[in-house]
This record gives C-alpha cells, structure tokens and sequence, in this order.
C-alpha cells in the first residue's frame, strides 16, 4: 500500500473534515483495498461469514469512519492511525453481529435469509433520538441510490444469493455485485462529507 507520509495524511484527513468529496475518493482508493482485506480477514473462519458478506461490513464501517471523520469525532495522524482504528471498528462490528445472531439463537451452521435482519443495527441501549438519527441516515442513504440500486440492496438484505438476483435481472453477478458496490462506496462518500 503506498502510504502517505504523515503530515500530508493529516492534510487529505482536514480536507474530508471540510467536505471534500476528491480527498474522500483519495482515501478510498489508497486505502479502501486494505481496509477491505481487514474486513475479509477478520470474517475468515468466522461462523457468521454465511449470513454477513465483508463487504457488508466494510461499507457499513466506511459510512461511520466518515460521518465520525465529517464531525470532527476523530484524531488521526497517520495511516496507520487509519489502519487501527478501522480494524478495530471491523473487529466491534463482527463481534456484534455475532453477539446478536447469538442472541437471537440462530444456528449460524445454515445459511439463513437476512430478510430478519435489519438494515439498521439499533442497540437496545440507544436512546430515541439516536434511533430517530439512525433512521434518518438510512432513509438519506436509501434516497441516494436510484431505484435499481435501492432494488438490488433490498433483494441482498433479503438474503438472495447474487447468481438469484442476476436471474431475475438478467446480467451476470459479477456485474450486479460491481453496480451495487459502486453505488454503495458512492453514497458512503457522500453522506461522509455533506455537511
């Protein structure tokens, strides 16, 4: 990976702070083929692998990293500041995920249709307004996508596996899993900059 050094990191880091939608798309594409590895690597032998894809996971840590980076939540001085900080999200992530399906007594051996889970991750412990913003992100996020993305999303949360999806579309899964990716990346970058 190549690497800022650190005072031009803490520079590309100040200007997402200030909404820069080019310095969002620097990091992605410095960074974002790590940070997926990260989220690969953490669901590596991990049961819940069946039920949650890393990609999931990276998109839905993405969106928070740079809603978190756009408020001024966080204080990053280097990449590898980035690295940590990220991993660590992915590693709460997973374990929550894998506390809930638990929790919920699923058995993880089956792959079971995610139409049970919710989009939206709700800690029972949230107040109700963090629950009214959560909500309101998830709507904002849904609004972005055209009408086949937001199709697309919802028969993946469904649980449709993509070679079902690409059937009913009539295009190939690699195909549809790009789009999907490709609009999701574009939504994270910009719910994490506007203001």
């Amino acid at each position: 990976m190549n690497q800022l050094d650190d005072s031009n990191f803490a520079g590309l880091i100040r200007r997402i702070e200030s909404g820069s939608d080019d310095a969002a798309q620097q990091l992605i594409d410095r960074y974002g083929a790590s940070l997926r590895r990260l989220a690969r690597i953490r669901l590596h032998g991990n049961e819940i692998r069946r039920v949650v894809d890393s990609q999931d996971i990276y998109q839905s840590v993405m969106a928070v990293f740079f809603q978190r980076v756009r408020a001024g939540d966080l204080q990053l001085n280097s990449s590898d500041d980035l690295l940590r900080l990220i991993a660590t999200m992915i590693r709460n992530r997973v374990t929550d995920k894998v506390r809930r399906l638990h929790a919920q007594r699923r058995d993880l051996r089956r792959n079971i249709s995610m139409q049970q889970e919710s989009i939206m991750v709700v800690d029972s412990d949230d107040s109700p307004s963090t629950m009214v913003s959560r909500k309101e992100l998830m709507d904002r996020f849904r609004s972005l996508l055209s009408d086949e993305e937001r199709v697309l999303l919802d028969e993946r949360a469904q649980g449709y596996e993509w070679n079902e999806i690409a059937e009913r579309h009539s295009a190939t899964p690699d195909k549809l899993r790009k789009q999907l990716k490709r609009a999701m990346d574009k939504v994270t970058r910009i719910l994490g900059t506007a203001g």
